[in-house]
């Protein structure tokens, strides 16, 4: 994978850059954008990108008159979120669990005279797995989410793919969103897209 560049505000992903190149955030021949020396990048335009994404969408839909099965499937089974779901239940009950143990320490501390730094070593070990097992927790309910993000995305990406109709398709960014995951731009003038199904397309690019 290469770096992220933008092109009219449209992410593609530029393999094989030369040596010291950096675009950071600049549009590709846009406004602040200096190539550096010895630059192997390709270079693209807006409509060379946009022609070859029609042309791209236009093979995606010639060779998908109906929904492979499998495809979809295999799709569905990356996105799904059964298991993390039961192990964000079960990091949670820990999390309460940890809590408990700390309320109960604090109680006694409270109530009986005890040896402070055995209580501290004490408080120390359950407070730290709360905060442990906290982080894991947020961190899974985060993974849940870019899924469920992209499930939404997947759908939406079926819908609008069953109602194209070769003969009109317009460029519009709404529909690159919808129908691209990423576009790579290769150095042998090609730019490949990969569907949000995981179907490639590689296309020439137009000179």
């Amino acid at each position: 994978m290469g770096d992220r560049v933008l092109v009219g505000g449209l992410r593609v992903e530029v393999k094989g850059l030369g040596e010291a190149v950096n675009h950071g955030h600049s549009g590709v021949g846009g406004a602040g954008f200096t190539p550096p020396a010895r630059c192997t990048t390709p270079h693209v335009s807006v409509e060379q990108v946009t022609a070859a994404f029609l042309d791209a969408v236009d093979h995606l839909l010639v060779s998908r008159d109906q929904v492979d099965e499998l495809v979809d499937k295999a799709v569905r089974a990356e996105l799904d979120t059964t298991d993390l779901y039961i192990k964000a239940d079960q990091v949670f009950a820990l999390v309460g669990a940890a809590a408990e143990a700390i309320d109960q320490l604090i109680s006694r501390n409270a109530r009986v005279a005890q040896d402070q730094s055995e209580y501290q070593r004490r408080f120390d070990k359950p407070t730290s797995e709360h905060a442990a097992l906290l982080d894991e927790y947020h961190q899974l309910l985060a993974q849940i989410s870019d899924l469920e993000n992209r499930q939404a995305a997947y759908r939406y990406y079926k819908e609008q793919l069953a109602i194209l109709d070769p003969a009109s398709i317009e460029f519009t960014p709404y529909l690159w969103r919808t129908l691209v995951d990423h576009a790579e731009v290769g150095t042998d003038d090609t730019i490949t897209f990969t569907f949000r199904d995981g179907a490639k397309q590689t296309q020439h690019i137009g000179k």
